[in-house]
């Protein structure tokens, strides 16, 4: 009996021997996101996540000046530090011993910023030449205590736990030139007023909407984002291969669709053409608010107007303001223009041997690609305009027909390089950041929510919410 209680003893003495071995074997492999880098700077007087990847099962370290902290790596490879809060000042180096150690030099503690939005917040001090005095601004950017983290632009339908960046760097004449202008400025305030290292974390994209930066979790409490999130679920393409395959397919049906068009060639453009039967319009106008809330495709419009003699002997410029997306313009059959692109005015030249006297015709062939279609300017927009000066206002009544619908294709597919899509960019540029301690956000963007401006009421409260939930920071500043 006492032999078997020694050997059960001897048993457990050997079990937990080897767990204890087991549990101090220094981590292998060890890897942390670019944030944690050279010429980094951590937020003061906050306690610090330090995370990264690992061997399952082993120990990793973290030190810096005069605190030591371990963890396990978790069975997922995972693994997270909470260092104590630190005053600013600066450099220390930071630790991260496993069976090697990563040392991360010329690290500062002070305030931490993420800088997020569209274009505004992503225009560079130089190379869009919209900074006044640039040049200046660069030379005098001498602020090495201010520290700069370029994010790239990268998309993903899902969350990622890593980022694309090359590091940090300290803000110079070298360094400053393309990140964003509005970063800088707000940074270089806050370090002439507090004197402490700043960490200015830039992530930004021109162009893109507000439910781009806002997670799936939080989209789905409003139902028209449920739907768009189950629309990119149902045709998920999986490579640009793919979607340009695809989408080469969709305007092959979309011309060979357009009833406007026979055999390759157009005849609704033609004198021959009836219109008399056409519907009406009022120009300009988007269609979506001309009885067409869901249409996407292809439109023929048609306006006559009627020359005297005197007026049919010279050249004429049409102009139609803009078009969304896509036109093809004639004029009594001659084709005087066409362009792909939704904000351009058109203002076309049109030859004297293409007027006569009488009865003209204008024909517009306007393709929607996406979202609003029509002639959408404002009425003094569309006129003619004789060589001499002499102008007839185009405004009013067009007679219209639709060419096709591209609903009758089912939905368009998604671009998996597409920014402008719910969840992208938080999952992708965004997330991976988090939980970084930092003091705040600045945010600067709206305009491509412009056309939804009754919807971005609700996104833009709950976009603030979604970041200051998942980031796990309290109510941070979010100017």
């Amino acid at each position: 009996m006492n032999t078997t209680k020694s050997l059960l003893r001897l048993l457990i003495l050997a079990l937990l021997l080897s767990g204890c071995s087991w549990f101090s074997q220094p981590a292998k492999n060890i890897r942390l996101i670019a944030l944690f880098n050279d010429h980094m700077v951590l937020q003061r007087d906050v306690v610090l996540p330090v995370w990264g990847k690992a061997n399952a099962g082993g120990v990793v370290t973290v030190e810096i000046k005069d605190q030591r902290k371990q963890t396990q790596v978790k069975e997922d490879g995972s693994w997270l530090v909470r260092l104590d809060p630190l005053a600013a000042g600066g450099p220390y180096q930071l630790r991260v011993i496993g069976a090697d150690t990563v040392r991360f030099n010329n690290v500062m503690v002070g305030e931490i910023w993420i800088c997020s939005g569209q274009s505004n917040m992503e225009m560079p001090l130089a190379g869009w030449g919209q900074v006044i005095n640039y040049e200046q601004e660069i030379h005098d950017a001498l602020y090495p205590d201010i520290r700069l983290f370029q994010v790239k632009h990268t998309v993903s339908r899902t969350p990622l736990d890593t980022i694309s960046c090359p590091g940090w760097s300290a803000c110079g004449p070298e360094t400053i030139p393309q990140f964003s202008a509005v970063a800088y400025f707000f940074g270089r305030e806050l370090y002439k007023t507090l004197a402490v290292p700043i960490g200015l974390v830039h992530t930004s994209w021109g162009g893109t909407v507000a439910e781009a930066w806002t997670s799936e979790a939080a989209l789905k409490t409003m139902p028209y984002f449920q739907e768009q999130i189950a629309r990119m679920d149902s045709m998920r393409i999986q490579s640009l291969a793919e979607y340009e395959s695809i989408m080469a397919s969709r305007k092959a049906q979309i011309a060979a669709g357009d009833s406007g068009i026979q055999d390759g060639r157009p005849v609704w453009n033609e004198a021959s053409c009836d219109i008399s039967r056409w519907k009406t319009m009022n120009l300009p106008g988007k269609w979506e608010n001309a009885g067409y809330p869901k249409l996407d495709g292809i439109v023929w419009f048609s306006k006559e107007f009627t020359l005297p003699r005197s007026m049919a002997q010279s050249a004429w410029t049409l102009h139609l303001g803009p078009i969304n997306d896509n036109d093809l313009t004639w004029v009594n059959g001659v084709a005087v223009g066409g362009l792909q692109d939704a904000n351009a005015l058109r203002t076309y030249p049109v030859p004297a041997a293409a007027i006569k006297q009488g009865v003209n015709r204008i024909v517009v062939h306007v393709e929607d690609i996406g979202g609003t279609g029509g002639i959408w300017g404002e009425p003094k927009q569309m006129y003619l305009e004789s060589r001499e000066g002499e102008k007839i206002s185009l405004a009013g009544a067009w007679r219209y027909k639709i060419g096709f619908d591209t609903n009758v294709l089912g939905p368009e597919p998604l671009s998996p390089n597409n920014p402008n899509q719910p969840t992208v960019l938080y999952n992708a540029m965004l997330r991976p950041l988090m939980p970084f301690a930092i003091r705040g956000a600045i945010w600067y963007q709206g305009e491509s929510n412009a056309a939804r401006a009754f919807q971005y009421r609700t996104l833009f409260p709950l976009m603030i919410q979604d970041w200051r939930k998942n980031w796990g920071q309290g109510d941070f500043p979010f100017l």
